[in-house]
């Protein structure tokens, strides 16, 4: 059985919770221009980029065996450095890296979570940076200004022929902030789930199949009744007071395009009633599985039967819950779809080697070698190259510790039905405003769609000179 450090998991939760809480209401349309740009580019054609159908759950012309052939010199010689958050999902596409590229030396720097800043340092002060720096989603409102990075739908990289190999939401989210160009390419994607328990709930009468149960949580009404039932016999359906919003909300930004705030769906009202209707009637038992021992015992024991989180949780629940395995399965969000999570790789300006690391980044996350890497090393679960897809041993895996269900099929659909939205540098600040408006919102029940009215004046009043700036950057 794999086994994951507790560091690990720690670090994957601690990433979810925090791309949730940036989560937005989506982006605006797309922008398109006369030169290839990040919103409207050429489908991929070669060496792993095959051309694919974006609405056909990953189906692509380019057959899975085919083998990889460098597109840049193999001589090429290089002694290239990668600052990188984690440094343990590189390690093995390295090693596959090198067989191409003897001559080429990667060094991986493990920066943790200050890879971001560490590269900012070195971008502003025009030196002391590496070659490539791997960072995560979070940061991505901190770098999709281009400052200091290379623009890869340029030549010599002309990263714009893989964009259908990723998902819409996916190429749009790592997009620059003007959706022109390309400076982070893009990675993985990850569907969030409702995680249950079917053995309890087929005890009690309730629907266990994924899509039936996800239709009949809908309903509000159903979703509350159910979770009253549950406590009565001491038993939980969900975690902390604001976690259904940051569930639903994913890796969302806050503004769209033209940086107009885009927090303003009905559905959010719909969500911010659910989570003071379960505050109020005693079903929150703050426990938040991984952060605590109680929450991890109480997901083993059976106290706490569903929990809202990434698709690949279930390599987690192996870890904390080791007696539920096969007794818990997977399924949509009741509240709709999300999607967060993901690192990205990109290139300084400053680099000597841009030849070698190009060669590298197009390896690592374009290419059936590259992506097969990381899988076959169980360093990641859901890759977001969808030519991968295609592979009958991927996309037809069975996972036995959710009773052999088909996760990777169903994150596979859900992802393209993910949200559209990218990040800005405006986000940071809005979030600390969302943050405690939603919690103050649910402590003193006020009204929904006045309290999110307040929030949206309060981060528009907030973030107004900053934005304005950045319009005037972006030539708008």
């Amino acid at each position: 059985m794999l086994r994951i450090s507790k560091t690990w998991i720690v670090m994957l939760l601690l990433m979810f919770a925090l791309t949730a809480c940036m989560g937005g209401g989506g982006g605006g349309g797309q922008t398109t221009g006369e030169n290839e740009t990040a919103d409207s580019s050429p489908a991929a054609d070669n060496n792993g980029g095959g051309e694919t159908d974006s609405n056909s759950g990953g189906e692509s012309t380019l057959d899975p065996a085919e083998v990889y052939v460098p597109t840049s010199d193999p001589n090429l010689e290089a002694n290239l450095t990668i600052w990188a958050g984690d440094v343990n999902k590189l390690e093995p596409v390295v090693e596959a890296f090198q067989k191409h590229y003897p001559k080429i030396k990667v060094d991986l720097v493990s920066q943790g979570l200050v890879v971001a800043q560490k590269a900012q340092t070195a971008i502003a002060a025009g030196r002391g940076g590496p070659d490539i720096i791997s960072y995560h989603f979070n940061d991505q409102g901190l770098f999709n200004n281009g400052a200091g990075l290379e623009n890869l739908l340029d030549p010599p990289y002309n990263a714009g022929r893989f964009k259908d190999a990723f998902t819409e939401a996916n190429w749009y989210r790592w997009s620059s902030l003007d959706g022109q160009k390309l400076y982070s390419m893009p990675f993985e994607h990850v569907p969030t789930m409702l995680f249950y328990r079917a053995d309890i709930l087929e005890q009690y009468g309730y629907p266990t199949d994924p899509e039936e149960l996800a239709e009949y949580l809908s309903d509000t009404e159903n979703y509350l009744d159910m979770a009253m039932t549950f406590k009565e016999d001491g038993m939980y359906m969900f975690t902390i007071k604001d976690w259904e919003m940051i569930s639903y909300l994913g890796d969302r930004g806050f503004f769209d395009e033209n940086l107009n705030y885009a927090r303003t769906e009905d559905k959010l009202v719909e969500i911010l009633d659910l989570m003071k209707r379960q505050n109020q009637l005693g079903l929150i038992p703050n426990l938040l599985p991984v952060w605590d021992e109680e929450a991890n015992q109480a997901l083993n024991s059976g106290k706490l039967i569903m929990v809202e989180v990434e698709s690949t949780f279930s390599r987690v629940l192996r870890e904390i819950a080791p007696d539920t395995a096969g007794k818990w399965r997977a399924t949509r969000l009741p509240t709709g779809y999300s999607a967060q999570q993901g690192i990205t790789m990109s290139i300084l300006s400053q680099s000597k080697n841009k030849e070698a690391a190009w060669a590298f980044i197009e390896f690592a996350f374009a290419t059936f070698e590259g992506q097969k890497a990381l899988i076959d090393s169980r360093r990641i679960d859901m890759v977001g190259f969808k030519p991968m897809w295609q592979l009958p041993e991927y996309r037809d895996y069975k996972e036995d510790f959710l009773g052999g269900q088909e996760i990777n099929k169903i994150s596979m659909e859900l992802l393209e039905k993910a949200p559209m939205s990218r990040p800005t540098p405006l986000d940071a600040k809005a979030k600390e405003i969302w943050i405690q408006g939603i919690l103050d919102a649910i402590d003193k029940n006020m009204d929904s769609r006045a309290a999110l009215q307040k929030i949206r004046e309060d981060i528009e009043a907030a973030v107004s000179q900053d934005r304005q700036k950045l319009l005037e950057a972006m030539g708008k």
